[in-house]
């Protein structure tokens, strides 16, 4: 019988910057995606390296909660992948191929210091929901935005964002059920994982399943997997070479699955993702 992985759950909110500074000009603009500013697309997410941060609503006991966090430019510590199957991709980055960063300034997937991003601190969201809106602002000192949508997880919300002069506005979309059954497996123990597969069984009502492991807490540094797949798809999956490297000192920390309808909203900043639904009912198979 193989051994079931090691399972951390990590609460880590905080972004590459927390600080409330003024944002300084971006060094460069985002990566063009095709879409406009203001230009959004239901069922998609933004690319990694385009994304500013995620607008999301997740159920919690009947009730739907809406909680985010947005930058003033895209994290640059995110590239293309080195690895990838055709729903999971494998990103590693060494952090200090840059050698000394100014102050201010962070090492970027190009092996160049550019500028740390910054938490905005405007953040002001929109929910409406049977005629009724509900405002959020987002925390003035860490951009931190977070707060009780007054209406069931089973309804249907419009929202409405602005941020340092951008502004975008979503139709009435569900939050996906998280009720949803997922099952996973690796080859191996948490110190050797090998392969993992996501099976479930594909539901009526559509939405995307997703998750990003971490490389182990001790390691640190940004090196992880991300998978994404339509629910309709029923699996994904991450090659070997995908998963072991990230299960160093202590084991792989895989954090779940989530079961989400989603939205890329692009800005003139760049892109930002915003996620109905929350993570599903998963647990490891032997």
């Amino acid at each position: 019988m193989r051994a079931a992985p090691l399972l951390l759950l990590l609460a880590c909110t905080s972004g590459p910057n927390d600080s409330n500074d003024p944002a300084d000009p971006a060094d460069t603009g985002p990566v063009d995606t095709g879409l406009l500013p203001g230009e959004v697309v239901l069922g998609q997410t933004c690319p990694l390296a385009d994304s500013i941060g995620t607008l999301g609503l997740q159920p919690a006991s009947g009730s739907a909660w809406i909680s985010g966090q947005l930058y003033d430019r895209p994290n640059p510590w995110y590239g293309e992948p080195t690895l990838s199957t055709a729903t999971c991709a494998f990103h590693t980055f060494d952090a200090n191929s840059c050698g000394t960063c100014p102050s201010g300034d962070v090492c970027g997937q190009a092996g160049e210091c550019t500028k740390q991003p910054r938490a905005l601190t405007d953040v002001h969201v929109e929910l409406t929901r049977d005629g009724a809106t509900v405002s959020f602002d987002a925390d003035p000192t860490g951009g931190y935005l977070y707060g009780d949508a007054a209406g069931p997880d089973t309804s249907a919300y419009a929202l409405t964002a602005t941020f340092a002069g951008q502004s975008i506005t979503l139709p009435e979309l569900r939050l996906a059920d998280p009720t949803l059954a997922v099952v996973v497996r690796t080859e191996g123990g948490y110190d050797a994982p090998g392969a993992l597969d996501a099976t479930w069984t594909p539901p009526t009502d559509g939405g995307l399943l997703t998750t990003t492991i971490p490389i182990n807490h001790h390691a640190g540094g940004p090196t992880f997997t991300r998978c994404e797949a339509p629910a309709s798809a029923g699996a994904f999956h991450a090659d070997a070479a995908m998963v072991d490297p990230l299960a160093l000192i202590t084991g792989l920390e895989f954090q779940g699955v989530d079961h989400v309808n989603v939205a890329a909203a692009q800005t003139a900043l760049g892109c930002v993702d915003v996620r109905f639904g929350g993570t599903t009912a998963w647990v490891w198979e032997p």
